[in-house]
């Protein structure tokens, strides 16, 4: 989970730590995370994660901590590593992020019944903004605001114009997980 609040849970059981929290290994599975869950350049993860360390040493940091995030999931195949290239195996893994994602770019403008259900999906999957509980690095703040951006744009879709009362409960839910949306705001204010 990372809409809202960050928890990984394993066969249905939150992952719980014993002892200290492996933060780098939990760094390296959200940065993944953020870059869509497959094909991120273990280059670029490298550089952003480990900035202070140089050639070798950071390399051998993210090792290590790929290695630990393998063992926090309880398995080698959940993040796969390829010709330097990092992705979550969507057989083992599933993130509500990606999957919010994948339904919000499956909706187009056109009014159409199967994808305003994706749309109605979309909103009931997104549970605040991403990785609201974490420090604020620049790659979680980009994704961030696309997610955010997205969510708006689920949210003005499915506004009912011909039911006021629906109309206001959607806003009014959508504006207490993004407070500073402005255009939903707006739209709840033309609606009162």
């Amino acid at each position: 989970t990372t809409l809202g609040r960050f928890a990984i849970e394993i066969d249905g059981r939150a992952l719980s730590f014993a002892g200290k929290v492996a933060r780098k290994p939990l760094e390296l599975l959200q940065f993944v995370v953020a870059s869509g869950g497959q094909d991120v350049s273990a280059a670029t993860l490298i550089d952003a994660l480990w900035r202070e360390l140089e050639g070798d040493k950071a390399k051998s940091a993210f090792n290590v901590a790929l290695h630990r995030l393998r063992k926090l999931l309880g398995r080698d195949d959940a993040v796969l590593l390829e010709v330097g290239r990092l992705a979550l195996n969507p057989r083992v893994v599933w993130v509500d992020c990606i999957a919010f994602e994948q339904l919000a770019d499956g909706v187009g403008p056109a009014p159409n019944p199967a994808q305003d259900a994706a749309a109605r999906r979309a909103v009931a999957l997104y549970g605040g903004a991403f990785l609201h509980d974490t420090d604020d690095d620049a790659w979680q703040l980009v994704h961030r605001a696309r997610l955010a951006s997205k969510f708006r744009r689920m949210v003005v879709r499915l506004v009912p114009r011909s039911d006021p009362g629906s109309a206001r409960a959607l806003l009014e839910r959508a504006i207490e997980l993004d407070p500073l949306a402005e255009d939903l705001t707006r739209e709840l204010m033309q609606l009162l």
